[in-house]
């Protein structure tokens, strides 16, 4: 399989449902990469603690072990704004600025690594954060499914 596919192995096989597709990422994508950096900032703190003389559970370590547990909590909450809607009007993106992509503006739709990506005619290139690749078992079936409302829409929008 290769790592770019582009809107030319659409298949037409795909359901288009009428109501609007809303693509956001699980809280199991949201929490892993702010978990891990937690326990990973954790643990070099436990070292430098023990290194330096002070008792892993001494005052300063659970100091530390709130802020740096607490942060990745602070970035689910803020990661669940992530989102992409797929509209009859077009695809609104949602991110720290949401904007509306008309389907007619759209000049294909590609997978890249673990993300699609939206192309547009004025060149201007969108990576979705939602959906992701990442502990994703049907995003194939959801990069078919934006494809499909893609050809289905930009047909009627012109």
């Amino acid at each position: 399989m290769s790592p770019t596919r582009s809107s030319s192995e659409h298949s037409p096989q795909i359901p288009i449902p009428a109501s609007p597709l809303r693509y956001r990422l699980t809280l199991i994508q949201r929490v892993a990469p702010f978990l891990a950096g937690g326990i990973g900032a954790l643990a070099v703190i436990q070292i430098l603690l023990i290194r330096h003389g002070h008792a892993p559970v001494d005052a300063e370590a659970q100091k530390a072990a709130l802020v740096t547990l607490g942060a990745p909590f602070l970035g689910v909450v803020a990661s669940q704004h992530f989102r992409a809607t797929a509209t009859p009007e077009g695809l609104a993106v949602h991110a720290t600025r949401s904007r509306l992509i008309p389907w007619r503006t759209i000049a294909d739709i590609r997978v890249e690594g673990s993300r699609i990506v939206v192309y547009e005619t004025t060149g201007r290139r969108t990576p979705l954060r939602a959906p992701a690749r990442f502990l994703n078992s049907h995003f194939d079936e959801k990069h078919q499914q934006l494809l499909a409302w893609w050809t289905l829409h930009r047909d009627l929008q012109q």
